[in-house]
């Protein structure tokens, strides 16, 4: 998802110090002292108007393995949705703030905003956990296929196949960030028996497209793999 707001551009001094900070304290291990300053950044972010790089930042701490930092990241989508609510008046980025909460934590904080969102969005709690309900289902579907991704890309191949076989990701499932599906990414990771059996055995599109139309083909010709390349071609991918 992306908002399309005008923007200040976001570069100040106190940003890049925290942003530096972050960054250093990833590389010395502390992750979770990094939060700290990785909030500051997204508060700048939101005051600027900044909500798309807000929103790609908060999903990146929302995919943590450590489920402290993994929250902290959804608390962040949180308030970005909030934001673009408040900056649109489109009620739906209030029913995706209170999805990012409602999944990943039963907190007394959470359930406060919750319930403050139903209460801008003009629905009694009942109604609008309804709403919710039904995004939560897009956002696990949506992690499923980031570890059926992550999967491909550390050579667990079988894995991914089994959620292929018991129905838990479609073959052809894409992305909510950016579009890709397991074909991309298994041909930006260059796996090229799992690129030939989404295609020849599972029946992946060969020619489906991200957020920005790119195909498997174009990926591959962008990290110059000659061999995926000429595969693809050969089975009628196009650009």
């Amino acid at each position: 998802m992306s908002f399309s707001l005008s923007s200040t551009p976001s570069f100040s001094s106190d940003l890049e110090t925290y942003a530096k900070e972050a960054s250093r304290l990833i590389k010395e291990g502390k992750h979770h002292k990094a939060v700290v300053p990785y909030g500051k950044v997204i508060d700048i972010l939101v005051s600027n108007n900044d909500l798309n790089t807000a929103l790609k930042l908060s999903n990146q701490l929302s995919k943590a393995t450590d489920p402290s930092i993994s929250e902290f990241g959804y608390y962040q989508r949180s308030k970005v949705f909030s934001a673009a609510y408040d900056a649109t008046g489109d009620k739906e980025h209030l029913i995706q703030a209170a999805s990012s909460l409602s999944l990943f934590s039963t907190s007394h904080t959470a359930l406060v905003l919750i319930s403050m969102y139903a209460e801008k969005y003009g629905d009694n709690l009942d109604d609008f956990l309804n709403k919710v309900s039904s995004s939560n289902k897009t956002i696990t579907s949506d992690r499923t296929l980031e570890s059926a991704i992550l999967h491909i890309k550390n050579d667990r191949w079988e894995l991914t196949k089994s959620y292929i076989k018991e129905g838990l990701v479609d073959v052809n499932a894409q992305q909510s960030s950016d579009g890709a599906s397991m074909l991309h990414m298994a041909v930006w990771f260059n796996k090229i028996d799992v690129v030939k059996s989404l295609i020849n055995t599972h029946d992946a599109n060969i020619n489906i497209r991200d957020t920005e139309g790119d195909t498997p083909l174009k990926y591959a010709q962008h990290k110059g793999y000659s061999s995926i390349t000429q595969y693809l071609k050969n089975k009628g991918a196009t650009l």
